[in-house]
């Protein structure tokens, strides 16, 4: 599997793969970036990074998640803080420690540019 930064090219991607998960309960619930899944990047901070992971005979995105950061007044002083969102794996890949660790070091290794 590959994990990388997603490009504009991915939305189309990115937006099935929220549409096609839904948070499981009573009520299931779809959080969707329609039509343009980078609309609402401005919103959720000065700094949005969208990793996409593929599986990596056909290209198809398995999972993905969002890292943006913004300014916010916390505890009497502004302060960058770092947020992650949109924490999707399709149904066929979840319960795979490989592709969680794999994710979770790339975030990691966003978070070392120092932005928080």
């Amino acid at each position: 599997m590959q994990v990388e930064l997603a490009r504009s090219a991915d939305d189309p991607a990115l937006r099935g793969l929220l549409r096609q998960t839904p948070m499981d309960g009573r009520i299931q619930v779809t959080l969707e970036r329609e039509p343009d899944g980078a609309l609402a990047a401005g919103l959720e901070g000065e700094l949005h990074q969208i990793l996409l992971a593929r599986e990596e005979r056909t290209g198809r995105p398995i999972a993905m998640g969002s890292r943006s950061v913004r300014t916010v007044w916390l505890n009497g002083r502004c302060r960058r803080i770092g947020y992650l969102s949109q924490l999707r794996v399709a149904p066929k890949w979840r319960g795979r420690a490989g592709l969680l660790r794999r994710g979770y070091r790339r975030l990691r290794e966003l978070h070392e540019d120092g932005a928080t």
